[in-house]
């Protein structure tokens, strides 16, 4: 969706369809998701190269939403056709407290449940320490991608009515003609999206490996005499597939 709204020609130029260019994107995450996550087997399953390509995708995702929204209210202050208050008051909703209450339930169970949650904040902690950390770092990344939704939603619709609000973010620098910046979010949002996708792969790898698949080759196929170098291998084989 990204590409089309930064390059709508692209596929056309290349030759290629929009479905041919989604295979290439999963292939190129696949290679990287075995390349950073299954390169070995660790005992305890943490993947330092992995991680630290993750944390730099997110450094590169704020940085790009913050850009991007720092942009839209300087679009939003020249510009006298757009008028925030007028905006905001437009699109007002009283609050529906049994939704706000069902989607915070759902954020808080996320943590445990999802498997890339508990993934990187339980089987990727090295130290007790960075949980201290964390506790007030974490909020307050949530709190600076948090900062300008508001902003770019009141700006989207004044600007770019019937365009889906999933590109706003995109579509607005796009159609100030500021390129540079669509091009900053496209990769923000790329690095967001890969990030999400290669953490949920490796963990649910593991997951089904460890649990799964292991418990029964090893039941069925009787490979508790095989040597570990061999059940090694084999374990690479089934997280990569």
């Amino acid at each position: 969706m990204g590409l089309e709204v930064v390059a709508p020609d692209l596929a056309s130029e290349l030759g290629y369809q929009d479905k041919h260019i989604s295979w290439f994107v999963v292939g190129a995450l696949a290679i990287f998701t075995m390349l950073f996550g299954t390169r070995h087997i660790d005992n305890t399953e943490h993947h330092r190269g992995m991680m630290m390509a993750v944390a730099f995708e997110s450094i590169v995702k704020l940085v790009a939403f913050l850009v991007v929204g720092f942009f839209i209210l300087y679009l939003a202050w020249e510009r006298p056709d757009i008028k925030l208050t007028e905006l905001a008051s437009s699109t007002y909703q009283s609050p529906n407290i049994p939704t706000l209450l069902i989607h915070t339930g759902l954020t808080m169970m996320a943590i445990v449940c999802l498997p890339r949650q508990f993934h990187t904040m339980v089987v990727e902690n090295e130290r007790a320490q960075d949980l201290h950390t964390a506790r007030w770092l974490f909020p307050v990344y949530l709190v600076l991608m948090g900062l300008f939704v508001l902003p770019i939603a009141w700006v989207g619709q004044g600007l770019l009515m019937g365009t889906s609000p999933d590109t706003f973010v995109i579509s607005i620098p796009k159609f100030a003609e500021a390129n540079n910046i669509a091009l900053l979010a496209f990769l923000g949002g790329t690095s967001a999206a890969s990030g999400m996708v290669i953490v949920s792969t490796i963990a649910l790898a593991i997951m089904m490996s460890n649990d799964l698949v292991m418990p029964l080759l090893l039941r069925r196929i009787k490979l508790a005499h095989r040597s570990h170098r061999h059940l090694s291998g084999l374990l690479l084989i089934i997280r990569r597939a």
